[in-house]
């Protein structure tokens, strides 16, 4: 089985926990206002590994126009039931496709991390691609220093998902090197994670 196929088993199999967790969970919501308030009004925001919707919909009640992907279908049931202000699409991000030029913001929530160097590099320059000339992207990102695949237990059940985490100052350079011109780091408490905005 491959690192993706079993990310998404794992993904599918927490989705109902997930939405018990995560849908009104407002951990996020002190950085989406800052995100908000760089914004015009009315945006389109990409939620990119949505999952099942919960920063789709602070984003939706902030006043955003949103468009959700995500691999994992029994998430996006959720998304689909819950969000129904937002649009959602069941793809893989490697693959997704928009026009340039197309949202004003886009945000990844710890979804990023769960990719390969190449394979990250590659999503960067779609994001690049299909962000307006002064859009912002917002990144969610894990501190650490391990690649691999990680075992988790859900329900009594193991399950394994591939991730990547890393320095923050790699992340930063890493990002950065696609052409944004600038970032601001929030005030952020999450577990790792790290909050970033980057400016195009």
């Amino acid at each position: 089985m491959n690192k993706k196929k079993e990310t998404k088993q794992f993904y599918d199999a927490i989705a109902e926990r997930s939405f018990k967790e995560w849908l009104d969970n407002q951990a996020l919501m002190p950085t989406l206002k800052k995100f908000m308030e760089n914004l015009p009004p009315d945006p389109m925001v990409l939620d990119l590994g949505c999952g099942i919707g919960g920063e789709s919909k602070r984003l939706v009640n902030l006043g955003a126009q949103v468009i959700g992907v995500d691999f994992s279908r029994n998430s996006l049931e959720y998304a689909e039931r819950y969000v129904p202000e937002a649009e959602f699409f069941c793809v893989d991000i490697l693959k997704m496709k928009f026009e340039n030029c197309y949202f004003d913001g886009i945000l990844e929530a710890g979804t990023l991390f769960h990719f390969e160097e190449d394979e990250q590099n590659k999503i960067l320059r779609n994001i690049m691609n299909i962000l307006k000339p002064e859009g912002i992207f917002l990144s969610y990102y894990p501190e650490g220093e391990f690649e691999g695949m990680q075992e988790l237990e859900v329900s009594g059940k193991k399950y394994r998902r591939y991730a990547r985490t890393m320095k923050k100052k790699d992340w930063i350079n890493q990002v950065m090197k696609h052409g944004f011109k600038r970032y601001t780091e929030y005030d952020f408490n999450v577990g790792t994670f790290t909050c970033l905005l980057f400016y195009r």
